[in-house]
């Protein structure tokens, strides 16, 4: 899967490597999971999920144990599973890929006695207002929201702050059913949209001002209260509907916003209070500075950690496994950093098809492989997949790989070879439908 999500923020006891670490995942499994499997031999691992996330896992068996939960259970049947696993083998470390469960995950932390942060961090961060107004009310940034119960709510929003706005789920990941919205003729399909119910969002419809400017994408790691910037890269989003369609790193962004970003998302994390562990942001580069979009207690998808390991040679997934089993890693990170230079560029394009109905064929992969400067080409959809537009990372059809000298050129390489990939797809009571894909640039 191109689009997997990092480790969420990790709870531990204490900072220090225990003789036995175990490791409780809550929800799905990541490659931070053979990483922490690899790092000693006598490091264990749990889980805990819903049936249909097991369904989909493909190394239940290194795992220590699995528990299967019901989907929709509440918090304190999560807690209650959990007991009973640290009654047979004590828990030293909890963890999640999941946005959706990183609250449940805190809870679970917290009943064990292994949290290393203070309660109300995992909303604070995935809960879109509590984000904005937690970060208002430090003085980190301003940006106008609120929760919008209709259309109405919208349109009185946007004529207070004006246009362009941005309506979103409450709760959310992969960019899922987020829109730009330009003027009053597409409120009522976007508030539809943020208001739908998905697996990867929740609680109602959400309206904040838009950030203008480039998007860069920043992975953190704090200890003990000290953050460091690990790795940047940029995105690139479609329009109206705000779906990454594109990763580049080196991200594009000079020395003097490198370091503006760093100081903003410093303050952010203090205000958050997150003190350990891995987070994830997304970052506007505005005419007035770096303005945050929004924030995850996790390493960024998109196989971010594995484009950071190929240009720099800094593995998050082998980060992130070393903290969750409880060794220091500040001071190594920090003189890692010190002399990490990048070596050349990557960019990964994302495609799909435009309209919903059941996918025929993907034609043109085979020119995309041939095609200059590119590396990797994946299809991530199945011939006689249900197909719908890209309102979610869940719904491309393609990516394509590209290296290059300089970022420039390999998005330049990855776009013009992610054109070349169409899609055909049966629609019920029409003709085929076949689509380019021609949303890069």
């Amino acid at each position: 899967m191109v689009a997997s999500a990092g480790c969420s923020v990790a709870y531990l006891k204490e900072p220090s490597i225990t003789d036995h670490p175990h490791v409780l995942v809550v929800g799905k499994g990541d490659d931070v999971l053979p990483a922490i499997w690899a790092q000693r031999a006598n490091a264990m691992t749990s889980m805990i999920a819903p049936l249909e996330t097991l369904r989909g896992e493909q190394a239940l068996d290194g795992h220590d144990r699995v528990v299967q939960v019901p989907t929709g259970m509440d918090v304190d049947g999560w807690i209650a599973e959990a007991r009973a696993v640290a009654v047979v083998r004590p828990v030293t470390a909890v963890a999640t890929f999941e946005d959706r469960l990183a609250e449940i995950a805190e809870a679970i932390a917290l009943e064990l006695g292994v949290a290393r942060q203070s309660a109300g961090v995992a909303r604070a961060m995935h809960h879109k207002p509590t984000f904005r107004q937690v970060l208002h009310d430090a003085g980190v940034q301003g940006v106008p929201h609120t929760l919008a119960g209709s259309v109405d709510e919208i349109l009185r929003f946007a004529q207070k702050h004006g246009w362009p706005v941005v309506v979103k789920p409450v709760r959310g990941a992969g960019s899922t059913s987020v829109t730009a919205v330009t003027g009053p003729a597409d409120v009522e399909a976007a508030f539809a949209l943020a208001e739908s119910r998905h697996e990867l969002t929740g609680d109602g419809a959400f309206v904040e001002a838009y950030l203008p400017g480039p998007t860069v994408q920043v992975e953190m790691y704090s200890e003990t209260g000290e953050h460091l910037c690990v790795a940047m890269s940029s995105a690139k989003f479609t329009h109206p509907l705000m779906v990454c369609r594109g990763i580049i790193v080196p991200a594009l962004i000079n020395v003097t916003q490198q370091l503006a970003v760093q100081a903003l998302l410093a303050r952010a994390l203090d205000a958050i209070g997150v003190t350990d562990g891995p987070s994830h942001f997304e970052v506007k580069l505005g005419p007035d500075g770096p303005r945050i979009v929004e924030g995850h207690t996790r390493v960024g998808g998109d196989r971010i950690p594995t484009l950071v390991r190929m240009v720099y040679g800094l593995d998050l997934d082998r980060l992130i496994a070393r903290f969750l089993l409880g060794e220091p890693m500040l001071t190594k990170l920090r003189r890692k950093l010190s002399t990490v230079l990048p070596r050349g560029a990557i960019a990964l394009a994302f495609t799909g098809p435009p309209v919903s109905g059941v996918l025929r064929s993907i034609n043109g992969i085979s020119e995309a492989r041939n095609a200059p400067q590119i590396t990797d080409v994946r299809r991530l959809l199945d011939d006689g997949a249900p197909t719908r537009p890209q309102t979610s990372a869940v719904h491309r059809g393609a990516a394509v790989r590209a290296d290059a000298e300089t970022p420039e050129r390999a998005w330049a390489a990855a776009c013009a070879a992610a054109e070349l990939i169409t899609f055909a797809v049966d629609q019920p009571g029409s003709d085929l439908v076949s689509n380019s894909g021609k949303s890069h640039g």
